[in-house]
């Protein structure tokens, strides 16, 4: 009798304990276009991203990165943060994002206290671009030291030039490829 309550408690723990995983990813961060929030080393652990999941400005999202950007791999994988999801209008200006949510007749800046920014270049001024239903323009916390979304506006590849009209299309990422997430 003993040894079945013992092996009953045994397996009531054992799957209370899978019971509790969190479904998802877990990862060695490698890379500092995260900093401060996320630094080279940390193991972070990543939400599955499910039917339900619908991503918000301030996310911090696990994604593989789309064919516009890297031709040559459809597998890498980054991480940057939500700025703006479909149908909202975004710019950068003088080193802060402003989001619009009427078609860029007004803008908000963003409050983002995480933002690092060692200098002003012309990454941190872009667009305006309107995010394409089914997109997310995403950008990394370290903004002097990450290639995002900014980086993709340009229609030539090159890093952003203020003076050119940003493709929508080139520089969000495809809601599809979030692979996983964690809320801002």
């Amino acid at each position: 009798m003993r040894y079945w309550i013992s092996a009953c408690a045994v397996a009531i723990v054992l799957s209370g304990c899978s019971a509790s995983a969190r479904p998802g990813k877990t990862i060695t961060i490698r890379g500092i276009n995260m900093e401060n929030t996320l630094r080279s080393g940390q193991r972070v652990h990543f939400s599955a991203v499910g039917t339900s999941y619908a991503p918000a400005v301030g996310d911090i999202v696990l994604f593989k990165t789309p064919a516009e950007w890297d031709p040559s791999s459809g597998t890498t994988q980054a991480i940057s943060r939500v700025i703006a999801v479909g149908g909202q209008t975004i710019r950068g200006a003088d080193d802060k994002a402003q989001i619009s949510t009427d078609d860029g007749k007004t803008y908000r800046t963003l409050d983002e206290p995480y933002v690092r920014l060692d200098f002003t270049s012309l990454d941190a001024n872009f667009g305006p671009v309107t995010v394409p239903p089914g997109r997310l323009l995403l950008m990394g916390d370290h903004r002097s030291d990450s290639i995002d979304s900014r980086y993709f506006c340009d229609p030539t590849g090159s890093p952003p030039d203020p003076t050119k009209v940003c493709d929508a299309v080139k520089s969000a990422v495809p809601t599809s490829n979030v692979v996983g997430y964690r809320r801002g």
